[in-house]
């Protein structure tokens, strides 16, 4: 997995794995603006922060999925 990290506090901003190189997670905490989530899929929504809003009809796992 080939993560990238914040110069200055070190939080994850970005991953991605070798095996699924089409895909890259982006950590949400990371973002300065609001972006149309409408296609994305949501993995961990059991542990979301709250004021996160999934759209309705958007793919999500509560857990990671298998």
């Amino acid at each position: 997995v080939e993560c990238v990290f914040c110069p200055e506090c070190g939080s994850r901003i970005w991953h991605q794995s070798s095996v699924f190189s089409e895909t890259l997670t982006v950590k949400g905490g990371s973002l300065d603006e609001a972006v149309d989530l409408s296609e994305a899929v949501h993995i961990w929504t059991s542990r979301r922060v709250p004021g996160v809003v999934i759209p309705e009809g958007a793919k999500q796992f509560d857990e990671e999925p298998v």
